[in-house]
């Protein structure tokens, strides 16, 4: 009898082997019949932590239950030790441990029973441990085959562990390595309880559920989970929670559910491969293992997408030379029924394959940087190293390879730069093959690095601590000698421990790399002796790292039980302070691996004792996360989404909570609902608490939609109505179905269904049996409901007859031989003539579907047609306004000739071929681009084009902006495609095609990860000055195209759930506002202002929606094309594809309704603003009216008048912008969409309010009241002195009624003329403007004619309406002439152009032209206010006077009478009226007559000046020479009139009788004769040969040459003073 004592860790188990002739332990694989233990006892220790209590048997009939027929059950001790007795060969066999509920004790929590149950398995040939350990190892070893010791030295490399750490006594040990497996052990726990739990409630038996979970734990990624089990501490007040949310994250790996039981076994299906690797240069295919199969002969592979499988061989897979789809690569774990495994999920190709023409590349190109070396593996069929060749440069220059592997040299090399290929054989004709890069760099080997430097070395606290090396930031970086050899330095600082260690004995220096071949660093050597202290105790045991709690716990010392034995640094070592609490308190600060360390304080009987740190680090608190946002709710799919929160983008971040549930953790996204009805808010999702650094759980998103339980499909509709002369079907509705759109129907049985668009629908002329027709209510996508039962047409439809088919057709063949697969015909001729090319349509697929026509002879399409295939015929209604069923067919089969394959097809568009000439060929005209097919004219075109460049830095920019053949997004060819497309030779191109494609005879662009390189003849070349770019466009694969619109659809639903969020406000705010205003509840002042600033917030939505409709609409544009491209497509990912296209228009076209809805919100929020102001002055109005009322005196009557007249202004000026308003938001209104209800609701509204509070006054009573106040005021005794009203000295204020008013008063208050005072005896009397702005009322054109323009004549024009209204008391107000209107220039203003004065803007307020806004420069965008005058320029022009301004020179301008298209010339018009002087008529002797037809002389009353009259337009009479003129003024100073003084009068002598009195001067303006007559009359400036004259009608004056002999002759008229 012999007694074997094993030791493992730190205590001893032992295995009794009690029998005849002692034996020995085994080691063969756990399968193997040999293994067999002959004692009658088993023993060994059970661990999470020591499992107490726990039952242990031998799995006789492999139930994973310890019932009677297991044989003996006992129980383990506190220790977690067995001893269980057994008969017979039990090799075989498993050990199981159950684990109970209310009766197992953890010893790690001491006291307290289980939970929940769980087991634990191990062969009966490995009884020392029983562990989460063991068992992980025993069920890799079952899985795969492998043996137990071997899968144990696998797992713990994945783990970075010792081999001896999994299998042995964790527990026992205290050093870091067994600590971080132990919480592993107690993680792995967690999630068997979890999954075993679970699966029992969800309908397994706890058999399999047992069983399963042991057999799934072979899948566990366990190096992931201890990742996170690393970051806990044993103790801390978090660990619990932490192993409970990743029990919760992983159960769903182990967990069994019924569909996983086939029979009496547990099915089990392997993970997935991961990191598919598609090498398309060497035509293979690499993955990651999927843990734990990690032979060859595990997998197999597939290359049809699925359909067929194969073993896999060698990896990577080579997939061959051809041309295959994405994703129809595909490997897994291959299924293994003997042991219960079924075949794994599937890996799938990410990219395509494209056909290879030349040697594929090799594989696994590997750099040895320390050796200097490259090696790779064979390209199939070249295994010769002489057949290969490699470049360090980029392929620029290449050396042949001399021995496999290749020493390269100590050279720099970056990653890529390095290729290997086949070379080229010209022997063979064999081009060069495609090219391998390394994806590692080379470097040149490193120097020796220097040594570290110490900065602190204490023999009191054991501690050493570095300054590291510059270039070496990592402690991994670095390893230490502490006498005993060299070893990875974990720490800095180092805590060497209470030992003997002499100087010059520590070393610390950078580690050797084997990578790049640097060698080790100089040695840091200590000089720095350490000494043991007899009386220093030992460092705490056990470190506590709390990082959520902020505390740091440990294992007392024995015999340093109180914590004020004990002190603590937070800064290494480098200080202390007292302890108050096991856990120590710390500060949420971060603080790094080794900084927080406490230990023994000093005293009088012992040293300060050896330190324990933290072996984890502790960060600051995280803040709580932000709620998931987007949530989006798919009834149909029963599923809820959201986007991620920044920082959080995995599904074990989050977790669910569903109808105030418990919290779980999410297990796919989006969560996947059971079909039942949920209401809002019951679905909640947010960021999980993470327990290790106490973030908090994030803020909850909720579904803001409900879902409901998916209705039944509907009945079918009844009663069907065929009407065969009409085409037509109809029906009577389902129940609780009335709308049209609710319903498809199909006319091939069902086959294809389209969406009914009337009632009855129209069929068309077609002729379909009974029942080939049907009708169905439609399928539901939003809530899932399954289309209905379908209805059956009991009657047949027929066909009206047909019109002839065309006739006289040919298949055209150039006359070099060459098929360009074109039809010509003779149009139809049957009464009607169909003589145009797009009266027709053609078939090439036997009219499965019809292609419109676009020329006669029409090119059909690039494949070499079965001629039974291809016809022609007239399509229906092909005439506009005219009816007729689509024609007979002329098919392809009765003509002579056959259909060749096209390669390349010249085309004008994307879907219309170039023409051709059956003498010329192809039009190069008409070609833009070129669509490529395969060698038979087969597959999907690539398009190609052409585009030029002078530069290569705007190649991108150029090739963006193309839009050829009406196909935007065209790209450069990648760089992979150099060595095809440079090389190939142009000889091999048909001579229509070169021009537009890549070939040996140009250079070529190519997109090389981002830029733009220059190719030729396969290598790179320097960027030409100016260049030809060949771009291609190419439909992506069905994969990659749902692909890139699901990636998009997220960004569109996220601004189509913003603009919801938006719109919902706005209209709320509405709704909102208009109950308050309603109401009464706030004042309209801050109506108005809440109104300002939502009106704000809404502008400021416009630019960025209108920026996302035009980049959404330029990618609906995008998207459409590919669509349509790819509806020749069979497969379901393009069809998907197709339905994601309509669903992205769908969406767009949401967008863009809620784009129009916000100008609608925003133009009502603008109205509801300006709708508060208008109430409010209507609430002035109705105060201001009450006060007038209410006054008494004179002067009180006076002021309340003018307050009135303020309101009234301000009423006024409002209703002038109510049309306008209102016809601001019914164009808004408008285009609305009939789905946002409430936001029209809202909008019509308002317009009611608006319309009631117009209501409330009326414009021309209040006027009336007004002017009844002006008059009670007057009545009472109040009245305004001339002196009192005079502005500058010159000009009067005067009211509506024309009494004076305070010059104080504005003209909001009733201020609407002013008097010139210095125009003595007429009284004249001017306007003044409302407001004077562009735009405005002020704002009119001369004369309308009858065009609906505001206008100064004409009826309701300005000066009617004055006249009419009697305005300022007058009602003979009149246009001014120029001369009167420049009168008002009487202010001096600095900096005037080119004048002194201008227009006194104190006078006339709303005088625009020296506002700084209008005043400027034409060219910087500056306005003129012309004001309209009496004089004509001719029957189709009116003059216009500008005052000068610091812009603008003054003068006038001929505009138009009905107006002027420049915005910058603003006409008004400024009325003005005067009374007529009273002349008197005075004979030749001086005495007065009565009528001017006695008089010679007429004498002006107030200034008294005598002027001449003349009593004919004679023009000889009235013409004369200066010399003649002066000869008559002569013969007039001899009495003439009784005046002696007589003389030629001044410029502002004349100008003073402009405009001309016609009753006084009715010959003022002759007609002349004679060439020489002037229409001018002469002034006293005339001087010398220089005559100064004024012109009549405008009253300008100039001056001109005149000798004394000159003939030419001049109006006349003297004057006396």
């Amino acid at each position: 009898m012999g007694l074997l004592v094993k030791k493992l860790g730190a205590g001893a188990i032992t295995i009794a082997l009690v029998g005849c002739g002692g034996g020995s332990e085994s080691d063969a694989k756990i399968s193997s019949p040999e293994s067999k233990v002959s004692a009658k006892s088993l023993s060994g220790v059970v661990m999470d932590g020591y499992l107490k209590n726990a039952n242990v048997c031998l799995d006789k009939n492999s139930n994973s239950v310890c019932d009677s027929a297991d044989g003996a059950i006992v129980l383990t001790d506190e220790s977690g030790h067995y001893e269980l007795p057994f008969e017979g060969d039990v090799s075989s066999y498993n050990l199981l441990v159950e684990a109970l509920s209310g009766v197992t004790e953890d010893m790690d929590n001491p006291g307290q029973v289980l939970l929940s149950d769980f087991t634990l398995e191990a062969p009966a040939t490995r009884p020392e441990i029983i562990s989460p350990l063991t068992s992980m190892v025993s069920s890799i070893a079952q899985t795969t085959g492998v043996s137990f010791d071997d899968v144990a030295k696998s797992l713990a490399s994945d783990l970075n562990v010792s081999e001896q750490t999994i299998t042995s006594d964790y527990v026992g040990s205290s050093n870091n390595e067994s600590q971080q497996i132990h919480m592993l052990a107690r993680g792995i726990t967690k999630v068997l309880q979890s999954a075993q739990e679970s699966s029992v409630s969800g309908g397994v038996t706890e058999e399999h559920a047992r069983k399963g979970s042991m057999q799934r734990l072979a899948n566990l990624d366990v190096a992931a989970l201890k990742q996170r089990t690393d970051n806990l501490s044993h103790g801390a007040k978090n660990t619990d929670q932490a192993l409970a949310q990743i029990a919760g994250d992983y159960k769903n790996d182990l967990k069994i559910t019924p569909d996983d039981i086939k029979g009496d076994k547990v099915l089990s299906r392997p993970n997935a491969p991961k990191n598919p690797a598609v090498n398309d240069a060497a035509d293979t295919f690499d993955w990651h293992w999927a843990k734990p199969f990690n032979a060859i002969s595990d997998y197999e592979f597939s290359l049809d997408g699925g359909m067929n499988w194969q073993s896999v061989t060698q990896k990577p897979i080579n997939v061959g030379s051809g041309a295959i789809p994405q994703g129809n690569v595909q490997v897994r774990v291959a299924a293994k029924p003997e042991r219960s495994i079924a075949t794994g999920s599937v890996l799938v190709s990410d990219k395509a394959y494209t056909d290879t023409l030349v040697a594929p590349a090799p594989t696994a190109l590997n750099l040895n940087d320390a050796n200097n070396e490259l090696d790779w593996t064979w390209a199939t069929g070249f295994s010769s190293f002489q057949d290969y060749e490699y470049s360090v440069d980029s392929g620029n220059h290449w050396k042949p390879v001399t021995v496999k592997p290749q020493y390269v040299g100590d050279i720099a090399v970056a990653a890529g730069e390095l290729k290997l290929r086949v070379k080229a054989d010209g022997a063979q004709g064999r081009p060069a093959g495609l090219m391998a890069k390394s994806t590692q760099p080379l470097t040149v080997t490193p120097p020796k690095p220097t040594a570290p430097v110490v900065l602190r070395a204490d023999d009191a606290t054991d501690i050493l601590e570095i300054t590291l090396v510059q270039g070496f930031p990592n402690l991994s970086d670095y390893e230490i000698n502490l006498g005993s050899g060299w070893n990875e330095l974990a720490t800095n600082p180092v805590q060497i421990g209470n030992v003997d260690i002499a100087s010059n004995t520590i070393q610390v220096r950078v580690k050797a790399n084997a990578t790049n071949g640097r060698p080790a660093g100089s040695a840091l050597v200590v000089t720095q002796p350490f000494t043991r202290a007899t009386n220093k105790p030992s460092s705490p045991t056990l470190p506590v790292v709390d990082n959520a709690n902020n505390q740091f716990g440990w294992t007392n010392v024995s015999g340093f039980a109180d914590v004020s034995d004990y002190e603590l640094s937070t800064d290494g070592g480098k200080s202390f302070s007292d302890v108050s609490n096991n856990p120590h308190d710390l500060s949420d600060s971060n603080f790094s691996i080794g900084d927080v360390c406490v230990r023994v304080k000093q005293t009088a009987s012992n040293a300060t004792g050896s330190l324990l740190c933290n072996d984890k680090p502790y960060s600051v608190t995280p803040v709580k996360p932000p709620a998931p946002n987007h949530g989006v709710v798919d009834d149909a799919l029963n599923t809820f989404d959201w986007n991620w929160v920044s920082g959080f983008e995995t599904i074990q971040d989050y977790e669910v909570r569903i109808e105030a549930g418990e919290w779980q953790p999410v297990q796919a996204k989006p969560v996947q609902l059971e079909d039942r009805a949920y209401a809002i808010g019951t679905i909640e999702v947010r960021v999980k608490h993470n327990p290790v650094d106490g973030r908090d759980a994030g803020e909850v998103l909720s579904n803001t939609d409900e879902l409901t339980k998916q209705p039944d499909a509907p009945v079918a509709p009844t009663s069907l109505v065929v009407d065969d002369t009409a085409n037509t079907l109809d029906w009577v509705n389902v129940a609780g179905f009335t709308a049209v759109a609710d319903y498809e129907w199909s006319a091939n049985s069902g086959s294809t269904w389209t969406q009914a668009v009337a009632k009855p629908i129209v069929v068309g002329d077609i002729a379909k049996r009974a029942g080939e027709v049907q009708i169905r209510v439609r399928a539901n996508g939003q809530n899932g409901r399954l289309a209905g039962a379908a209805a059956l047409t009991a009657q047949a439809y027929t066909q009206t007859p047909t019109l002839p088919a065309p006739s006289n057709g040919a298949i055209k063949v150039a006359n070099n031989g060459v098929v360009p697969n074109m039809i010509s015909w003779d149009y139809v001729n049957s009464g009607e003539y169909y003589d145009r090319a797009e009266y027709y349509e053609f078939t090439v697929d036997k009219g499965t579907t019809w292609h419109a026509v676009t020329n006669n002879p029409q090119f059909v399409g690039p494949k070499a047609y079965d001629k039974s295939d291809v016809g022609i015929r007239v399509k229906q209604n092909a005439i506009a306004g005219k009816e007729n069923g689509v024609g007979s067919i002329l098919w392809a089969s009765a003509l002579t000739g056959q259909f060749g394959a096209f390669e390349y097809v010249p085309m004008e568009t994307w879907n219309q071929s170039s023409g051709f000439s059956l003498y010329h060929g192809w039009n190069g005209y008409d070609t833009k681009c070129i669509a490529q097919y395969n060698s038979n004219g087969e597959g999907e075109p690539t398009f190609w084009a052409v585009t030029s460049v002078s530069r290569s830095e705007d190649v991108f920019t150029r090739v963006s902006e193309l839009t050829t053949c009406g196909i935007n997004h065209w790209q450069l060819p990648k760089a992979a495609e150099a060595l095809t497309l440079t090389t190939r030779s142009i000889d091999t191109l048909p001579s229509y095609a070169k021009y537009y494609l890549i070939s040996n005879d140009s250079i070529a662009w190519l997109d090389e990860a981002g830029t733009a390189i220059a190719y030729i003849n396969g290598v790179k070349t320097d960027a030409p000055s100016y260049s030809n770019v060949v771009v291609k466009w190419q439909l992506a694969s069905g994969t990659e195209l749902v692909a890139d619109i699901n990636s998009k659809l997220p960004t569109l639903d996220s601004f189509l759930y913003q603009q919801s969020t938006e719109l919902t406000q706005a209209t709320s705010f509405l709704t909102t506002w208009l109950a308050t205003n309603q109401a009464k509840q706030k004042s309209y002042t801050a109506l108005s202002s809440e109104a300002n600033v939502k009106l704000s917030a809404l502008n400021g939505l416009t630019a960025s929606w209108e920026a996302q409709k035009a980049q959404q609409q330029e990618l609906v544009s995008k998207l459409a094309f590919e669509a349509k491209i790819a509806q020749s497509r069979t497969d379901s990912e393009s069809a998907a594809f197709i339905v994601k296209v309509a669903e992205f228009e769908n969406k767009f076209e949401q967008l863009s309704k809620n784009n129009v809805a916000l100008v609608g919100a925003i133009e009502a929020t603008e109205f509801a603003e300006k709708l508060a102001n208008i109430q409010s002055h209507s609430q002035s109005m109705t105060s201001a009216q009450a006060t007038l009322l209410a006054a008494n005196s004179g002067s009180a009557i006076h002021q309340a008048t003018l307050a009135f007249y303020a309101a009234l202004f301000d009423i006024e000026s409002d209703y002038d912008t109510t049309d306008a308003l209102k016809a601001a938001l019914n164009n808004a209104l408008n285009g609305i969409d009939n789905q946002f209800v409430a936001l029209i609701s809202a909008m019509t509204d308002l317009v009611t309010e608006l319309d009631s509070t117009i209501a409330v006054h009326n414009a021309d009573t209040l006027h009336t009241t007004a002017e009844d106040g002006l008059n009670r005021a007057h009545s009472a005794g109040f009245v305004v002195a001339q002196s009192d009203a005079l502005i500058d000295g010159q000009f009067a204020k005067l009211d509506s009624l024309g009494r004076y008013l305070p010059k104080a008063t504005s003209y909001q208050q009733g201020w609407r003329c002013v008097l010139d005072t210095n125009v003595l005896g007429t009284k004249r009397v001017w306007t003044l403007l409302s407001s004077g702005l562009p735009g405005s009322k002020d704002e009119v054109v001369y004369n309308a004619a009858g065009a609906d323009l505001p206008s100064v004549v004409g009826a309701g024009g300005v000066l009617e309406t004055a006249n009419n209204d009697n305005l300022c008391g007058f009602n003979d107000w009149k246009m001014p002439h120029p001369n009167q209107i420049k009168s008002l220039e009487t202010a001096t203003v600095a900096g005037l152009n080119s004048a002194s004065k201008t227009i006194d803007v104190n006078v006339f307020p709303n005088h625009k032209g020296l506002v700084p806004e209008y005043d400027k420069s034409y060219y910087s965008g500056g306005t003129r206010f012309y004001y309209w005058t009496s004089a004509a320029s001719s029957s189709s022009k009116q003059y216009a006077y500008v005052f000068a301004n610091t812009s603008e020179r003054p003068g006038l301008r001929a505009f138009d009478l009905d107006g002027d298209s420049y915005d910058q010339y603003v006409t008004m018009a400024r009325l003005m009226r005067e009374d007529s002087a009273a002349w008197d008529y005075i004979a030749s002797d001086g005495s007065i007559v009565a009528d001017r037809a006695s008089a010679q002389c007429a004498k002006h009353p107030t200034t008294g000046e005598v002027w001449q009259l003349f009593h004919n337009a004679t023009p000889s009479e009235r013409y004369k020479t200066f010399n003649n003129i002066q000869t008559e003024l002569a013969n007039y100073q001899g009495g003439m009139c009784g005046k002696s003084n007589w003389g030629l009068p001044s410029v502002d002598d004349v100008r003073s009788l402009i405009p001309t009195d016609a009753a006084v001067f009715p010959y003022a303006a002759p007609t002349s004769s004679d060439y020489s007559d002037y229409d001018y009359y002469v002034t006293n400036g005339t001087t010398g040969t220089s005559l100064e004259y004024v012109e009549i009608e405008l009253g300008e004056s100039n001056t001109r040459y005149n000798g004394s002999t000159s003939q030419s002759k001049f109006l006349y008229r003297f004057v006396a003073k």
